[in-house]
C-alpha cells in the first residue's frame, strides 16, 4: 500500500479541562414572589424546589380558586339562561365540578401534607 492511498488521521487539539466552579452563594430570583424573598441559598437534592413551591403556594391556590368560583359563576348563569333541559344539564355539571375543584383546592394543603409532609418545612 502506498502512503498516497493509506487513512489519513488528524487530532484536533483538545482544551484542557476547567475546574469546576464554586456554586453561587444564593440564587437571585428573576421575580420575587414575596416581598421580602428575592434570593434563595443552595441546598441540597429538590430542596430547592421545595422553598420555591412554598413561596409560590399562594399564589398557585389564588389562581385556582379564581378559576373555579369564574366556572361557577359561569353554571349558574348557564341554569338560570337556559331555555332548555339540556343546557341547564349542562350549567348543573359545570357547577357541580366547579364546587367540586373549589373543595379540592380547599383542601390541597390538607392533602399534601397527608402524602409528602416535606413539602411544608
Amino acid at each position: 500500500m502506498s502512503a498516497s492511498n493509506s487513512p489519513t488521521c488528524t487530532l484536533a487539539a483538545v482544551p484542557a479541562a476547567r475546574p469546576l466552579a464554586t456554586p453561587p452563594s444564593n440564587i437571585n430570583l428573576m421575580q420575587p414572589l414575596d416581598d421580602t424573598t428575592t434570593s434563595l441559598a443552595p441546598e441540597p437534592g429538590i430542596n430547592i424546589f421545595f422553598r420555591y413551591f412554598n413561596l409560590s403556594w399562594p399564589w398557585i391556590l389564588g389562581v385556582a380558586a379564581g378559576i373555579a368560583v369564574l366556572q361557577a359563576i359561569i353554571g349558574g348563569l348557564q341554569i338560570m339562561l337556559s331555555g332548555g333541559s339540556e343546557q341547564k344539564s349542562a350549567g348543573q355539571s359545570r357547577l357541580t365540578w366547579a364546587l367540586a375543584g373549589l373543595a379540592l383546592v380547599a383542601l390541597a394543603g390538607f392533602i399534601l401534607r397527608v402524602l409528602n409532609p416535606i413539602f411544608f418545612r
